[in-house]
C-alpha cells in the first residue's frame, strides 16, 4: 500500500520494503529496513508501514482506515416479547434513539447501518474518570482478556479491502478487519419460535436496518423493526446491536459520531421505542368539536405523580370555550365532553429539558368513549424522577391545526 502525508514524526516498522521521499529534519536507521524514529518527514513510504504516526495535513489513505469508530449495544426484550405473547401488545414497530453527544465533520448527506450482532460478548467496565480499561469487548476481542475470543478467525488489519461495499450486501471483507460480526439476513437453518402473527414468513429477511440523514441532525431514530421481529421470534439469539455509518467507506473520511450510553448518567440514555396500535373511537351520544375557535383542551383528574412502570389512562377533556347559552335542568355545557376528530393525537415531553420523548405521529391517536376521548401510556420506560408534560394536537375539518400546551404535568416516581 503506499500512504502520502506530512507528518510531525514517525515511529515503527516499515518492514523490508525502501522507504523512498524526502527527508528533512533528523532520523536514525536505514532508509531499506527501516526501524527508528523519522523527524518532520515528508514525502511518500511504499511497502508495509506499522507503528504511530502524527497527522498535520493532507493525510489520505489509499487502503482500509485504521481508525473505524463503531457502536454496540443491547437491550433486554423479554417483557416485550411477553407482552407480544399475551395480546397486550399486537404487531409493533420497534424504533432505535440514540442522541448525539458529539458531531464533527459529519458530511451533509450520509446513511447509519445497524445490523444484530452474530456472536456474544461482554461489556467493558473501564470508565473516562479512571483512564478506561482492557476488560471486556474490544476492537479484535469479543471477552478480553480471553484471548480465544477474537471476532473472526482470521482478523489482518493489513488486508486492502477498498472498493467493497460491504454494508449494503452480505460480505466478510470488514470481518478481516475486527470490530464486530454482524447477520445481514436470515439464516438458512433459521427456526421460527413463535406462533405470532408478525413473526411469520421472514426467513430469508435481509436484516440491514438505514437511517439517511441530509441536512439534519445527527439524532438516530432507526426502525429496526425486522432485527427486533428476528430476535423475538427466535430466528436469531439477541446478541445486540452494531451501529456504523456509510463514512466507513470514503477514505478520505474524518468524520466523528458519538453518542450518550446509558453509564453516561443523563436522561438522554439509548432506548427503543416500541410502537402499536390501540386506538378505538366510539363516541356514544357525545357530540363532536364543529368550531375550529375558541376550542378548550385539559386533561381531566391528572395526578401529580404516578409509579414507574404504571399503565394510566388520560381522559381529554374538549369543549368549545364560548358554548351557547341555554336554560336547562341537565349538565351544563362547560361541564359536557365533546370528541375531538380521529385525527387527534398526544405527546410527552421532558418539561425540564424540552425532549419529545413520544412525539405525535400515528401510534399516538386520541382513542374516543361515552366519557370522550383518551389514551393509555405505559410509563415502564420513562426516566424516574422526572416530570413530564402532555400537549394534545387536532386537526379539524376546516383544515386547521391546533397543538394545545396547558401545562399539564406530572411526575414518574420509583
Amino acid at each position: 500500500m503506499a500512504l502520502t502525508f506530512t507528518v510531525d514524526s514517525f515511529t515503527g516498522v516499515t518492514g523490508s520494503a525502501c522507504v523512498s521521499g524526502t527527508l528533512s529534519g533528523s532520523f536514525t536507521g536505514s532508509a531499506c529496513g527501516y526501524t527508528g524514529s523519522l523527524v518532520n518527514f515528508s514525502g511518500i513510504l511504499t511497502g508495509y508501514i506499522s507503528g504511530t504516526y502524527y497527522e498535520v495535513v493532507n493525510r489520505y489513505l489509499t487502503s482500509f482506515k485504521s481508525f473505524l469508530k463503531r457502536s454496540i449495544l443491547k437491550f433486554d426484550l423479554s417483557s416485550i416479547s411477553a407482552s407480544i405473547s399475551s395480546g397486550y401488545i399486537s404487531n409493533p414497530r420497534f424504533i432505535l434513539n440514540l442522541k448525539t453527544i458529539e458531531s464533527t465533520e459529519v458530511p451533509l448527506d450520509y446513511k447509519i447501518y445497524a445490523f444484530p450482532i452474530s456472536q456474544s460478548w461482554d461489556m467493558g467496565i473501564g470508565t473516562f474518570a479512571t483512564g478506561g480499561g482492557n476488560s471486556g469487548v474490544n476492537w479484535k476481542y469479543r471477552k478480553y482478556p480471553d484471548t480465544s475470543s477474537v471476532w473472526y478467525s482470521n482478523i489482518d488489519m493489513e488486508s486492502n479491502i477498498s472498493g467493497i461495499d460491504y454494508l449494503n450486501s452480505a460480505s466478510t471483507a470488514s470481518f478481516t478487519k475486527g470490530g464486530g460480526t454482524w447477520y445481514y439476513s436470515a439464516p438458512t437453518d433459521i427456526v421460527n419460535n413463535n406462533s405470532q402473527s408478525f413473526c411469520a414468513n421472514i426467513s430469508g429477511a435481509s436484516y440491514i436496518c438505514t437511517q439517511s440523514f441530509e441536512y439534519s441532525k445527527s439524532d438516530i431514530q432507526l426502525d429496526i423493526t425486522k432485527i427486533c421481529q428476528a430476535w423475538i421470534c427466535g430466528c436469531i439469539p439477541n446478541e445486540g446491536l452494531i451501529i456504523l455509518t456509510s463514512d466507513e467507506l470514503n477514505p478520505k473520511a474524518t468524520s466523528n459520531l458519538k453518542f450518550f450510553s446509558r453509564e453516561s448518567n443523563t436522561i438522554y440514555s439509548p432506548y427503543i421505542d416500541v410502537q402499536w396500535s390501540d386506538f378505538t373511537f366510539d363516541t356514544g351520544s357525545l357530540s363532536p368539536i364543529t368550531s375550529s375557535l375558541g376550542i378548550s383542551v385539559s386533561i381531566k383528574g391528572l395526578r401529580k405523580e404516578y409509579k414507574s412502570g404504571s399503565k394510566v389512562k388520560f381522559t381529554v377533556f374538549a369543549r368549545e370555550q364560548n358554548p351557547k347559552k341555554q336554560f336547562t335542568s341537565f349538565q351544563t355545557s362547560y361541564l359536557t365532553p365533546k370528541y375531538l376528530p380521529t385525527s387527534s393525537f398526544y405527546s410527552i415531553k421532558d418539561n425540564e429539558s424540552e425532549e419529545s420523548i413520544i412525539d405525535f405521529d400515528t401510534y399516538t391517536k386520541l382513542s374516543c368513549d361515552e366519557n370522550g376521548n383518551y389514551f393509555y401510556l405505559d410509563t415502564t420506560g420513562l426516566p424516574q424522577e422526572r416530570y413530564y408534560r402532555i400537549l394534545i394536537k387536532t386537526e379539524l375539518s376546516d383544515g386547521s391545526i391546533q397543538i394545545f400546551d396547558n401545562g399539564d404535568i406530572f411526575k414518574i416516581v420509583r
